[in-house]
């Protein structure tokens, strides 16, 4: 991350070739103005994306960018999303739970494949704060361990939570094997 002086704050450098690694942004803007920056102007998301206007940039690819309240989560908390939702271990989550847990209001979760690998200097708004940067378990990295310069982060689509892709769980192939073997013995049972 470096650190430039500036209307809007910070910038943060994405470098090229950079790959499953996670910021965790907290937004610090009234709820109701989130609102209206996140609703449709006649049928039409604006362009760029809410996203991509909070973080300075003319655009990404917004599959890889979650903007979402966390009351959104009541019941699992972001900590817990983290990691059902990003597999990242409890204990890699340890040392930021209270910073984790002090976000209220907007998040803004992004993965580095928004930039299609491509070198990106990101601009935030003031009301935008890094909070963490943690590296996706089991990503081939070859980047090792990543601390941004300056930052005590540690590594570790606009929407909802649930717009997300997940980790793949091995339990539902394993599912549909026992269902597939239920399926052939029961049909075994009546064609006797």
């Amino acid at each position: 991350m470096t650190t430039a002086p500036g209307s809007e704050g910070t910038t943060i450098d994405i470098p090229a070739g950079e790959h499953d690694i996670l910021r965790l942004f907290a937004i610090n803007l009234p709820r109701e103005a989130m609102r209206e920056m996140l609703q449709p102007v006649n049928g039409t998301q604006p362009t760029p994306s809410p996203a991509a206007q909070l973080l300075g940039i003319g655009g990404l690819d917004d599959r890889h960018a979650e903007l979402f309240d966390t009351t959104d989560l009541a019941g699992l908390g972001l900590r817990g999303y983290l990691s059902e939702g990003y597999d990242l271990a409890p204990e890699t989550l340890a040392p930021d739970a209270a910073r984790l847990d002090a976000i209220k209001g907007y998040a803004l979760l992004l993965l580095s494949q928004a930039f299609d690998r491509r070198a990106t200097r990101l601009s935030p708004i003031r009301s935008l704060n890094l909070v963490a940067t943690y590296a996706l378990p089991g990503a081939d990295n070859r980047m090792g361990r990543f601390t941004p310069p300056g930052s005590r982060a540690r590594i570790g689509a606009t929407g909802t939570p649930s717009d997300m892709p997940r980790t793949r769980s091995p339990w539902p192939p394993l599912l549909l094997l026992i269902a597939a073997i239920a399926a052939i013995l029961l049909w075994q049972i009546f064609t006797l």
